[in-house]
């Protein structure tokens, strides 16, 4: 029996994919900030936390902005790396 490796997705393929994530992504962002309301009472949590916060929220419109087809400028990378992507062949920036 032979099993044939599914090739490359399509285009449709992959927006619909990308759709999903993007919905996903923004159902767990609106979970995050409610638990944040809920526990307002509560001691704060670390200064990192809000940091990656405000950095998932950049993200978020972002990949917004990008699903829609369109460039977006400053490209934040990675949440944990959250300054701007510099063009291939540059160095990151120093501290």
């Amino acid at each position: 029996m032979f099993i044939r490796k599914k090739g490359k997705c399509t285009a449709d393929e992959t927006r619909v994919l990308k759709r999903c994530l993007m919905r996903l992504l923004e159902k767990l962002f609106g979970r995050l900030e409610q638990t944040v309301k809920d526990h307002s009472s509560r001691p704060e949590m670390p200064s990192l936390f809000y940091k990656r916060l405000s950095v998932v929220r950049e993200v978020l419109s972002q990949q917004t902005i990008r699903f829609e087809e369109f460039k977006v400028k400053d490209l934040i990378a990675s949440i944990g790396k959250d300054y701007i992507l510099p063009i291939a062949g540059e160095k990151k920036p120093s501290g």
